[in-house]
């Protein structure tokens, strides 16, 4: 299935949509932060991570969301 683009009516009033997808930064101790891929504070070079991988992480990790 593929999905259509949005109308001009709908882009109009969606406006700019965020990018889809998550990063884990990794800190001390083993624990970590989960970013939106268009955060400021997400690293740079972190791999992209599905939702499952984020839901994962978040999970099994110590692991916090970011709340930016």
């Amino acid at each position: 299935m593929t999905r259509l683009p949005p109308s001009p009516t709908e882009q109009q009033s969606l406006g700019e949509r965020r990018p889809s997808g998550w990063v884990l930064q990794k800190l001390d101790g083993g624990r970590g932060v989960i970013h939106a891929v268009d955060c400021d504070e997400a690293p740079a070079a972190a791999p992209l991570l599905t939702l499952d991988k984020a839901l994962d992480a978040a999970e099994h990790l110590p692991a916090r969301p970011c709340f930016r």
